[in-house]
């Protein structure tokens, strides 16, 4: 499995993220680094991360937009519906492995 960096990338036209490989070929040779200059030369661009907003009875998802050349991570809120608490909460517990199925 290839490895990524996950300080440079693209944005593809569904906002999702797409992280540069660690590994890029530079003359036709398989060079490590993370000099930002050759990553923007290839199209990969500095990624911005931001904190998950918290909010009761609400949950966020992430979106990536560039903005000013860098890929900047933006939050979506959403409200939980209540008879969708429930259901939440348990796909919670079971995502961080608090029940088994």
């Amino acid at each position: 499995m290839e490895k990524h960096s996950v300080n440079f990338a693209k944005i593809d036209e569904n906002g999702e993220i797409l992280y540069a490989p660690l590994m890029l070929i530079i003359g036709g040779v398989k060079t490590w680094t993370n000099i930002a200059k050759v990553y923007l030369d290839r199209g990969y661009y500095p990624v911005e991360y931001s904190e998950e907003p918290k909010k009761e009875g609400f949950f966020y998802t992430s979106k990536w937009e560039l903005v000013d050349g860098k890929c900047v991570q933006k939050w979506e809120e959403h409200e939980i519906l209540p008879d969708e608490t429930e259901e939440y909460a348990l796909a919670a517990k079971i995502l961080f492995g608090e029940v088994v199925l």
